[in-house]
């Protein structure tokens, strides 16, 4: 996550703008406060479904779900140029 940040977040910054180091904060607050709220949201859900996905036929769903991606995913990069 560290170098993500570090690769994406100056390429929003334009020092002729004003202050680097104020367009630094204000674009690193926007950005904890979308993970905040992204990952928050992700531990709720989680919790609230968890005693549903713990169930034989939900956990056959998702790993079928998720090699269907994973063979989709396969099958792309193998047909591409």
């Amino acid at each position: 996550m560290a170098f993500f940040t570090i690769a994406f977040l100056p390429q929003f910054v334009d020092p002729r703008a004003g202050s680097v180091a104020v367009q630094f904060a204000v674009l690193g607050a926007c950005f904890i406060a979308f993970e905040v709220a992204v990952d928050g949201t992700v531990g709720v859900l989680a919790g609230r479904l968890s005693d549903r996905l713990r169930a034989p036929r939900a956990r056959r769903n998702v790993n079928v779900a998720g090699g269907t991606v994973f063979v989709g995913l396969g099958a792309t990069i193998a047909f591409s140029r």
